[in-house]
């Protein structure tokens, strides 16, 4: 499984909705963070980076999406530390 399919399970597992702050990591050109925008309705911050500090206060995201960054990310560890932090 992939692409549209794959983000579609991954937000529903999220259970994203209208009220939703989500954190979309690595979004690249942005398509996952306009399409739960869209389809959800919810507030969406969004970084291309991936291993670095992320930089927002701890605790604030309803939800934190990651979808195929984390294979190309160098200190794994660190970053899930990372989502962890930000995540509710």
């Amino acid at each position: 499984m992939g692409g549209l399919k794959a983000t579609k399970e991954l937000i529903e597992l999220c259970h994203v909705d209208k009220n939703s702050y989500v954190l979309d990591v690595g979004c690249g050109v942005g398509i996952t963070a306009c399409y739960m925008a869209k389809r959800y309705g919810c507030k969406v911050n969004r970084i291309w980076r991936d291993d670095r500090i992320v930089p927002f206060e701890d605790n604030i995201f309803d939800a934190v999406i990651s979808e195929s960054v984390n294979a190309f990310t160098g200190n794994k560890q660190k970053a899930i530390g990372e989502y962890k932090r930000v995540v509710k």
